[in-house]
């Protein structure tokens, strides 16, 4: 890693880790001037956060997404964002957006753990559709990170009703509208990445679908949304079982984004080396 980039990328999670720590204390004190430092302190984090992906990409010569690290922090980068551009009648930051900035946090951590050396696309990865692919991935799992984010907030709100930490903690239906449409946000452009990423594997590999354990969970993962948006629309469910659902389903993101190329092997989606997968007996 390039050495402003590191000490971008350093000065970035501290700026993260105050904004979630002053707004943590705001929360359980309920002071809204700490609630305001934590803003201007990711704000700030989310613009050094800026600066170092542009390091990124002028010193690898392309958008950050050919690596794990590289989709690793623009996934956490778009997270953070995300929150910010959410209606602050919302009171997104307050709920939501206080889980999102650790979750950012995390994301970055396990990018760190792996190879962060910065190189040239692989002439294969050079598609429009990649860039198509990865943008909407990045999208679609930022969106659902912040629905589940509400989510958990609700079942705080839900389960300790008397609380005072609750009081200070925006409202049911408001909650379930954060969740309601972030989730369908989500669930549209995850539709697109997965289109996007057949017609790029169509080109790489001339299959548009080979059941690749990444592609197979991410489908997974959608339609379990699906399933989240169908039960809010003809079913009617709200409050707890609404946020139950949208806490059950963050878990397949992870495993489509971070499970399945820890865990398993045989997934083509390793960016830094693109052979041909051999599962697909074609």
């Amino acid at each position: 890693m390039p050495q402003i980039e590191a000490i971008l990328t350093a000065a970035t999670m501290v700026a993260y880790a105050a904004g979630f720590a002053l707004s943590v204390a705001g929360l359980i004190i309920g002071k809204e001037r700490l609630f305001r430092w934590g803003r201007w302190a990711t704000a700030l984090g989310l613009l050094v956060h800026t600066g170092a992906l542009t390091a990124r990409t002028v010193v690898s010569g392309h958008l950050p997404i050919a690596t794990p690290y590289e989709n690793a922090t623009l996934a956490a980068w778009s997270i953070v964002l995300l929150t910010f551009l959410a209606p602050r009648r919302w009171r997104m930051y307050q709920a939501a957006g206080t889980g999102a900035v650790p979750l950012a946090l995390v994301i970055i951590g396990w990018g760190l753990m792996g190879d962060t050396v910065a190189s040239p696309m692989g002439v294969s990865l050079k598609s429009v559709w990649l860039y198509v692919h990865v943008f909407f991935a990045i999208l679609a799992y930022a969106a659902f990170s912040i629905g589940a984010g509400a989510a958990a907030v609700l079942l705080i709100k839900h389960y300790r009703p008397d609380k005072g930490l609750s009081e200070k903690l925006p409202s049911l239906e408001e909650l379930e509208l954060v969740l309601f449409r972030y989730v369908v946000f989500g669930f549209l452009t995850e539709a697109v990445m997965i289109a996007a990423g057949s017609i790029w594997a169509k080109d790489l590999w001339g299959s548009y679908w080979s059941w690749d354990p990444v592609e197979t969970w991410s489908l997974v993962s959608w339609l379990v949304y699906g399933v989240l948006i169908h039960l809010w629309v003809v079913h009617g469910w709200r409050g707890h079982r609404i946020a139950w659902v949208g806490l059950f389903a963050i878990v397949f993101v992870i495993i489509a984004y971070f499970g399945v190329g820890f865990l398993l092997q045989g997934t083509a989606h390793v960016f830094t080396v693109p052979p041909p997968p051999t599962f697909l007996g074609q």
